[in-house]
């Protein structure tokens, strides 16, 4: 395997990153801007989120072009015996799921804490708001999905890179 195989998987890896930040990100803004009046003013809260996106496109579009400038005029074969390229995408998929998931469980246990007991009940939709709990649903949500459907996505990664 080239080593422009494996900084594709990596460079890859971090646009699928940036998808879920960027997903985040958005909605985070929505959370924000619902129950406002000022809808139309309020536009700039997506803005991050967008070019979080577009950032996520880009580098996986770019990213076979990139990694075989990275890797330049060394870009020999790497021995890893036994190892296909679906191997790989597919650990990468179960690396960047537990890291999702075991990144939100904690953000998700805080927020119930501080839902239960930190606030009273008179005071409890005054002080709570259900946008802290978006991003870490999203991201346990987007863990859960990289993870469970690892091998789909590992299989259509690989097969298009089987030509080359």
């Amino acid at each position: 395997m080239l080593i422009s195989a494996i900084v594709l998987i990596v460079v890859r890896l971090f646009s699928v990153y940036w998808l879920v930040e960027g997903l985040e990100m958005l909605a985070m803004g929505f959370a924000m801007v619902v129950g406002n009046s000022k809808f139309g003013e309020e536009v700039r809260e997506f803005i991050p989120g967008i070019i979080m996106l577009i950032s996520s496109v880009v580098g996986w579009v770019i990213a076979p072009c990139l990694s075989r400038a990275i890797a330049g005029k060394h870009n020999g074969p790497v021995s890893i015996s036994g190892l296909t390229l679906k191997d790989l995408y597919a650990f990468a998929f179960v690396f960047l799921g537990l890291y999702f998931i075991l990144e939100s469980v904690g953000q998700i246990g805080y927020w119930l804490y501080y839902a239960v007991f930190m606030t009273s009940d008179s005071d409890l939709a005054k002080k709570l708001t259900y946008s802290g709990l978006v991003r870490p649903v999203i991201v346990l949500i987007t863990g859960s999905v990289c993870l469970v459907s690892r091998q789909r996505w590992a299989g259509k990664l690989a097969a298009p890179e089987k030509d080359d």
